[in-house]
């Protein structure tokens, strides 16, 4: 990841105490994301020592992928339901609120269809 002057991006830094794994929007008074580009033995990014992410840095520069969690309960009547948790997705630093759903919804983030089969024996 870069920033608009062609400097390397120190990723991941710490901000105000937080991990930050991406460019970030956080106090941005411009609204545009940044990035560390120093920072100390903690993490933590230095006085003055960051700038604004370059437009053109891949999308793993601006945004964390969720993981999915899947949850499969046998039924009585001898079939299984499978559900998931999906947590961690950020875009610009703002994390995503967790979503919850059912592993057969092709919409949802963690669709598939044989999740309990192959993630739950």
């Amino acid at each position: 990841c870069l920033t608009i002057k062609a400097k390397e991006c120190v990723l991941p830094f710490k901000y105000k105490g937080e991990w930050v794994e991406t460019c970030t929007v956080q106090n941005s008074v411009n609204k545009k994301p940044w990035c560390a580009t120093a920072v100390n033995a903690d993490g933590e990014v230095l006085d003055g020592q960051w700038e604004d992410c370059s437009p053109d840095n891949e999308d793993d520069c601006n945004q964390t992928r969720g993981q999915c969690e899947y949850t499969c309960e046998s039924l009585q009547d001898g079939n299984t339901t499978c559900s998931f948790a999906y947590n961690g997705e950020s875009i610009h630093g703002n994390k995503k609120p967790a979503q919850y759903g059912n592993c057969n919804n092709e919409r949802g983030p963690c669709y598939l269809p044989n999740a309990c089969t192959i993630n739950c024996e």
